[in-house]
């Protein structure tokens, strides 16, 4: 018996508990050694009812006397269990469980108690424990930062209002979840799962989606909480919306590896412009072999030879430099430098660092002073132009002159020798004219037999680079195209100069097409192209649909140093280069062009075949009818010239200026007009709306179309559906008369 009441009061002291009696009939008190201590009582120190209520906290003293009173009250249960503050002798805060049942006895018929036993526990450190981790759940809970704990098989066990925001999930849906399923994770959960564990700490991003699939960039911290005896019980989630942050730190990447690979030369300095990082190029440019050789050296120093007093001079004074340099680099070698050098400030307006760009402009310094001297001979240049022109034009007409008179004559008759005479020597001539607008050509080539679609397909990849992405890039060449015989980097070059001439007549994008095609030119064809001669030939056609050229714009086009752009931003030799390199290479360039119409440039080149079968001989002969046409061209030497031709194929030709003019005399036409041939392009009513309306008009009349652009490009911009009649220009007397038999046949 001993033994167990030892083992008592041992628990006693263990629980931090106390007893207590009350004898209800002598008002006896008896308290133990630990509630006295607990209380702060001397060991023999009488205890009183009075003095334990004065014990209580005040905010907890009503509702102490209340349930006193209840726990006495005969009517009762006796029992009274609450807990409540007191505050011991010390002035010490205390939390107190209370638990006592009171004894009743019934004298003549009366109830009344007669003795109380109880014990007191502290309970303070519970209570402590208790409200600081409701004031971390509440912390935790309206946190804006998301966080989130699961057991050790990640279960959500809680999740705050900040994680149900980040995936947009209802409050409260996570709980219970398995976390990985609702982040929509790839994350190995059985490997995060081992390295907590471990006791690592994990940090991590990853892409993840919300719960109506929008993406987003997730950060993640992960920690292990551990139970008493070192075992994974829970794990701790911190959670972030770190997208802009990476789309940041991207953007910044980008630029790093922007500047990194730059074509310009970059340097950044201290303020006392020692290197701190510089780029390929600008190691490159100084004939370095590693950013070693300059990291660490004076930008100063670097810029001596070169001239550096002004540049330090303007970044003192204005912050900034801009200018060009010349000198020469360690090994000797020349360079010429654009340098720009500007300061970082910080917030009182000192420099903390300095940034250098700088390109080698020594070739463009080159081509600049031959510029120069090519600029001594301009006026000499346009007037050779302007004779050139002019008098191939009158060699156009003497030549088509001769070559109808030729096809009028027989082989035998006494005036064909003396026209055949004549036609050399317009020939001649029209070689002395190419003389003349060759003159100051220095330049000097090594041609090749060539594919020229394999060059288009190389240049191909290169081309949306340089165009831009509102220019759509559209490339259609024959799949038995002849080889040609060009120097490499002159048709490269011809097709980049192209496209960028057709980019900046597309300011507000469109459409560029890169056409190849066999064309065979027999004498008569050959009459319409100066320069070319009758056999097989590679045709080059790059078109635009973007704003176009007026007549006086295309006349002085291939001239050098003529162009139509802002100062500063066209030195008007890039046209002037492709005309001379299709020249040099024996080939011919011509151009179609209108204002809000686009332009076709189209380029023939000498094909490399075998010989083909000797070449039809020209002639005029009348077709198997008559008909009336009625004939619709804006340009005066086209129109005349087509009708001279049709006219002397015995047709009757109604011939105008425009669409307005041929609808205005149409219905008094005779013989009405059974073709139609019209150019596509004209000012005011195009061809297509000319034909609509004169269809509507004539039901079964046939309608032929003639463009200098090419048919793909005609169907793009949606003038031509497939299927109508087409005839290129320019066309030969033989094309139209051939074009015309068909058609009648049909």
């Amino acid at each position: 018996m001993h033994e167990t009441d030892e083992r008592l009061r041992q628990a006693i002291r263990a629980g931090n508990i106390g007893i207590f009696e009350h004898d209800h009939l002598t008002d006896a008190l008896f308290w133990s050694l630990e509630l006295r201590r607990m209380y702060g009582w001397d060991p023999d120190e009488p205890a009183t009812l009075p003095k334990i209520i004065g014990h209580v906290h005040p905010d907890d003293l009503a509702r102490v006397v209340v349930a006193v009173k209840a726990a006495h009250d005969p009517a009762g249960e006796g029992s009274f269990d609450i807990e409540h503050r007191i505050v011991d002798r010390t002035g010490g805060l205390r939390w107190v469980l209370t638990r006592s049942q009171t004894q009743f006895e019934t004298v003549a018929g009366t109830r009344r108690p007669v003795r109380t036993i109880g014990a007191v526990q502290d309970v303070t450190d519970r209570k402590v424990a208790a409200e600081r981790l409701r004031i971390l759940d509440a912390v935790l809970s309206s946190s804006g930062q998301a966080t989130a704990i699961t057991d050790a098989l990640g279960m959500v066990t809680f999740a705050n209002a900040a994680v149900h925001r980040l995936w947009g999930y209802p409050d409260e849906a996570l709980m219970g979840q398995r976390l990985f399923d609702a982040w929509r994770s790839e994350q190995d959960l059985a490997t995060l799962l081992e390295r907590a564990q471990a006791g690592e700490v994990q940090t991590f991003e990853m892409p993840a989606s919300r719960l109506d699939g929008s993406p987003f960039r997730l950060g993640v911290t992960a920690e292990a909480v551990r139970g008493a005896e070192g075992t994974l019980t829970q794990i701790l989630f911190s959670f972030a919306d770190v997208t802009e942050r990476h789309r940041a730190q991207e953007a910044l990447r980008l630029k790093d590896q922007a500047i990194a690979s730059s074509l310009t030369g970059v340097a950044l300095a201290d303020a006392s412009g020692l290197i701190v990082y510089v780029n390929r190029e600008f190691v490159r440019l100084w004939g370095c072999e590693t950013d070693g050789e300059l990291l660490g050296r004076s930008l100063w120093n670097l810029l001596e030879p070169f001239g550096a007093a002004p540049v330090a001079d303007g970044v003192g004074r204005r912050a900034a430099f801009r200018g060009e340099l010349t000198g020469k680099r360690a090994n000797g070698t020349a360079l010429a430098l654009d340098v720009a050098v500007h300061a970082l400030l910080d917030a009182r307006g000192e420099p903390v660092n300095l940034v250098a760009s700088m390109a080698d402009v020594t070739e463009r310094k080159r081509l600049e002073a031959q510029l120069i001297h090519a600029q001594k001979i301009e006026s000499i240049g346009r007037l050779a132009g302007g004779i050139a022109h002019d008098f191939n034009n009158l060699l156009t007409v003497i030549s088509g002159g001769l070559e109808l008179g030729l096809a009028d004559l027989p082989a035998d008759h006494l005036s064909r020798l003396s026209l055949v005479e004549a036609a050399n020597a317009a020939q001649s001539a029209a070689a002395l004219t190419r003389q003349l607008l060759a003159f100051s050509r220095k330049e000097v080539i090594a041609p090749k037999v060539l594919d020229l679609n394999q060059v288009i397909h190389r240049v191909e990849k290169m081309i949306p680079r340089l165009i831009g992405e509102d220019i759509a890039l559209t490339t259609i060449c024959a799949t038995d195209l002849a080889p040609i015989r060009f120097d490499p980097a002159q048709v490269e070059q011809i097709i980049v100069n192209l496209a960028v001439n057709a980019r900046d007549a597309m300011a507000a994008g469109g459409h560029l097409t890169i056409e190849t095609s066999n064309v065979r030119l027999d004498a008569e064809d050959a009459g319409h192209h100066v320069d070319l001669q009758p056999g097989d030939y590679v045709l080059l056609a790059v078109s635009d649909d973007g704003a176009g050229m007026s007549d006086e714009v295309r006349s002085h086009l291939f001239e050098p140093f003529f162009t139509t752009k802002d100062a500063g931003k066209g030195t008007g030799l890039g046209l002037a280069m492709v005309y001379g390199a299709v020249q040099q290479n024996g080939g011919r360039i011509e151009v179609f062009s209108e204002p809000a119409r686009g332009t076709t440039f189209k380029i023939y080149l000498p094909a490399q075949t075998a010989p083909r079968d000797a070449l039809p001989k020209t002639s005029l002969v009348r077709g198997t009818r008559s008909i009336g046409i009625l004939l619709v061209e804006d340009d005066a030497g086209v129109r005349l010239f087509a009708q001279h031709v049709l006219m002397r194929l015995g047709h009757t030709v109604h011939a105008f200026p425009s669409g307005d003019a041929a609808m205005a005399a149409l219905s008094g036409l005779q013989p009405t007009p059974e073709l139609l041939i019209t150019d596509v392009v004209m000012p005011g009513m195009n061809g297509r709306v000319l034909a609509e309306q004169v269809t509507a008009a004539l039901p079964t009349i046939r309608a032929l179309f003639t463009s200098g652009y090419t048919q793909n490009v005609i169907v793009n911009q949606g003038v031509l559906q497939d299927g109508i009649e087409f005839l290129a220009k320019p066309y030969s007397v033989e094309q139209l008369a051939r074009r015309i038999e068909q058609l009648l046949e049909k």
